[in-house]
């Protein structure tokens, strides 16, 4: 399987491999779609997906996982952190349990520790999601357990065997105990230790723990009864996050990057989350650097040392400096670059076109345009044209008001998918159909609420809604977010109009569909496009358009 290419067509430029497993393997990319940021995305081998499968990632670990506290004997966490840090997980594992899933490996390796550039903060994300699975499908199957022996409960060891959400609530109770004694509660590793485990009642207080509140809250998690053990959500709500005592245990670093992120608010900073302000969620970076080997700590968990190359090639999409002279010269040499070199060049165009109006402006009065599009053009009869190559269009598109310009992208882009929604490879049709998603999407913002899309006739005339239709109808492609989302561009289509009979029940039908699925982004853009439907409908056919759509789209 070619990773790189998966990858750079899901809008990722791989940087380096970071680690491998049964399920599939690590990668650290640079995400030029949604977060702009170096992330760790993880690529998955299912059958379902035509074996190709991939998460959405997460960012980058640059201070590890909470094994590097689990296994540090000099110091420990001051209590404000210590606590910060633990409710930032329960946090995090609850939303994972009323979502219906069950992890089946919560441990301290895999509970990463990133902290944005610049921010003076750490956030704990769980991670390694390859055994989570549905609570009634864990329910239906209990014929075997997986997760790591020393993280299991109780009930894990017994015949039948367990496994719910119950038992996530123990592993990371493991997890709690480790930070503080630095050893596990119980070590069942041999026939005779896994057979007195389900012989013991509960866990005995060790020295180290000093805190009866927080002995009180660790003690319900390590219970041995899983209908009495406490859930996370109810974890988050116990004396030791809530009383007067915890809630005035801050540092006064806590205090000031909680008051930075309501003035980075206050002054347009949408990124901001109510946990950032919050100084009780808030880990500080200092506390935790203190753990980590100051030189090596950013690659001391890789599987080989990085080399020069993967190194340079990082900090280049991090700091992302190019200038716009050093961009064009770049883009006139475009088809004698590299990969690598290609996506550098358009990684920093995108950054500089969204920097500010006026830098963007500049650029397309400086002719960038025409210049990206002539760089493509060499490309397209026997070359993939990536996502991030055109990135930067679509950036221009979505808030140029210079018509004649439009024009230009337009043409461009409608003769450059109309080619790729043809290909034999599942991923170029499946980025031309998002590329017609976003045009759509952006001549219906221009048109507003109630009026047509303007390019409609084109779609029907030129060939593209053809195409659309018979991906939609098709039964060979085995990923169903291809079909999906030509069901949802066709709606686009349709904007304030009447869907043809011929086809328009099934296009509504399977929008609606799509809205309950579990995947991302693909359930907005179906929420959309009926929102685009249900814009004054004509009077005769409230039978095909009912406004409940609208009902959709208020939620």
């Amino acid at each position: 399987m070619d990773h790189q290419n998966i990858l750079r067509n899901l809008s990722f430029v791989p940087i380096r491999a970071l680690g491998a497993g049964s399920f599939g393997r690590v990668f650290l990319v640079y995400d030029a779609d949604i977060t702009q940021q170096q992330i760790a995305v993880k690529i998955i081998m299912m059958k379902q997906l035509d074996n190709r499968e991939w998460n959405t990632g997460s960012e980058f670990a640059n201070m590890k996982t909470l094994s590097i506290i689990a296994r540090q004997l000099n110091f420990s966490l001051p209590s404000y952190t210590f606590r910060a840090l633990l409710k930032q997980i329960l946090k995090g594992l609850s939303v994972f349990h009323a979502a219906g899933l069950v992890h089946h490996d919560i441990k301290c390796s895999n509970i990463l520790m990133h902290c944005p550039l610049g921010s003076g903060r750490v956030h704990a994300k769980i991670s390694d999601f390859g055994l989570a699975n549905k609570k009634e499908d864990t329910i239906n199957e209990q014929t075997y357990v997986v997760g790591t022996l020393l993280h299991m409960a109780p009930e894990m060891f017994k015949e039948p065997p367990n496994q719910d959400q119950s038992s996530d609530i123990y592993a990371l109770g493991v997890a709690f105990y480790r930070l503080i004694t630095h050893e596990y509660p119980v070590k069942p590793t041999t026939e005779s230790q896994r057979k007195k485990m389900t012989r013991l009642k509960y866990i005995e207080r060790p020295s180290k723990i000093k805190d009866d509140t927080f002995w009180d809250l660790l003690s319900r998690m390590l219970e041995f009864d899983p209908n009495k053990r406490i859930a996370a959500a109810k974890a988050l709500q116990h004396h030791y996050f809530t009383s007067p005592e915890a809630i005035f245990d801050i540092s006064l670093e806590q205090q000031d990057l909680a008051l930075k992120a309501v003035t980075a608010e206050l002054n347009g900073d949408k990124c901001i989350t109510e946990f950032d302000k919050d100084p009780t969620f808030i880990v500080e970076e200092s506390e935790i650097r203190k753990f980590i080997d100051p030189i090596s700590y950013l690659y001391a968990s890789l599987p080989y040392t990085i080399t020069v190359e993967e190194k340079q090639l990082e900090d280049r999409l991090r700091d992302l400096n190019m200038t716009i002279e050093e961009i064009i010269k770049s883009l006139e040499i475009f088809k004698e670059l590299n990969l690598l070199e290609r996506d550098i060049v358009c990684a920093n165009l995108c950054q500089l076109l969204k920097s500010s109006w006026n830098t963007k402006n500049k650029a397309i009065n400086d002719g960038i345009i025409e210049i990206i599009v002539n760089s493509l053009k060499p490309l397209q009869d026997n070359e993939q044209i990536y996502p991030i190559y055109y990135k930067s269009l679509m950036i221009i598109i979505e808030e140029t008001l210079a018509v004649d310009k439009y024009k230009i992208i337009l043409e461009f882009i409608l003769m450059l998918v109309k080619n790729s929604i043809v290909s034999l490879d599942d991923f170029i049709v499946f980025n031309g159909i998002r590329v017609y998603q976003q045009f759509l999407t952006s001549e219906a913002d221009f048109q507003g609420e109630g009026n047509l899309i303007e390019l409609r006739q084109r779609f029907e005339d030129d060939g593209p809604l053809e195409q659309l239709l018979k991906i939609f109808r098709s039964k060979t492609y085995k990923n169903e977010m291809i079909v999906n989302n030509a069901a949802i561009a066709i709606g686009y289509i349709y904007k304030a109009m009447r869907v043809p009979e011929k086809f328009g029940k099934a296009i509504i039908e399977r929008n609606k569909v799509i809205i309950s699925q579990p995947y991302l982004y693909i359930p907005i853009r179906a929420l959309v496009g009926l929102g685009y439907l249900a814009e004054k409908p004509p009077t005769n056919s409230s039978k095909q358009f009912p406004l409940k759509y609208q009902w959709y789209i208020s939620r």
